[in-house]
């Protein structure tokens, strides 16, 4: 059960952060700050879901790609690949948190050439 709430959580998440990243901008040409409104839904409903996913996440003891990969197919790792795993997780954070960060950035920078 916690694989299939996994599973479809991600797909809500993913297509609402792809919403939270590209509507900004139309939103604001469109309908001013009142655009912002409809923004900070779809925010808040993705940061709903990636509450959720982090809840199953820290439920199971699954962090990596590796961890969540072998979950979402109903397999463990063994001990040894869970300490290794365990291991790289700072650094796959920091290293998250710059790529999306990035991303971000290069999305909205050609979002407002194009839309302004």
């Amino acid at each position: 059960a916690d694989v299939k709430a996994m599973n479809r959580d991600a797909i809500i998440f993913s297509i609402l952060l792809a919403a939270t990243i590209i509507l900004p901008v139309p939103l604001l040409k469109w309908f001013d700050l009142y655009g912002l409104i409809p923004e900070l839904l779809i925010w808040g409903a993705a940061m709903y879901f990636a509450l959720r996913l982090e809840r199953i996440k820290k439920a199971n003891n699954v962090q990596s790609y590796r961890e969540i990969l072998a979950f979402s197919e109903g397999k463990r790792l063994d001990e040894i690949e869970q300490k290794v795993e365990a291991g790289k997780r700072p650094y796959q954070k920091v290293l998250l948190a710059l790529l999306t960060a990035g991303i971000t950035l290069l999305v909205g920078m050609v979002l407002s050439w194009l839309l302004l």
